[in-house]
């Protein structure tokens, strides 16, 4: 292989490189996300319970409410992670092709 040509795949595996960083960063961020409503409705649950001695049916009623005040900003979170994913993918699938070129 001429030195252009190992400069060349040196530079693509590097832009791969680059692409499943970004996409392991949203990979991530996804999973803080589910981890922090997890850590929501543990919250809820344990101050109903502990705190105001709630029945554990009211309780439930609480951390309903609250995943339902969360949930269309999840779902949007979800939305965003997924397009990013799919766009990560296409840009590794071009990559890929310019590659094999």
């Amino acid at each position: 292989m001429t030195e252009g040509g190992s400069d060349r795949s040196d530079k693509y595996v590097e832009e791969l490189k680059k692409l499943l960083d970004d996409a392991q960063k949203d990979f991530e961020k996804g999973i803080k996300e589910i981890d922090r409503l997890g850590k929501i409705v543990f919250e809820d649950v344990r101050k109903g319970i502990k705190e105001t001695k709630m029945d554990v049916r009211e309780t439930t009623g609480k951390v309903r409410e609250d995943l339902e005040k969360e949930l269309p900003g999840i779902k949007a979170e979800v939305k965003e992670f997924q397009r990013k994913m799919e766009r990560h993918l296409r840009d590794l699938e071009e990559e890929l092709k310019r590659v094999l070129k």
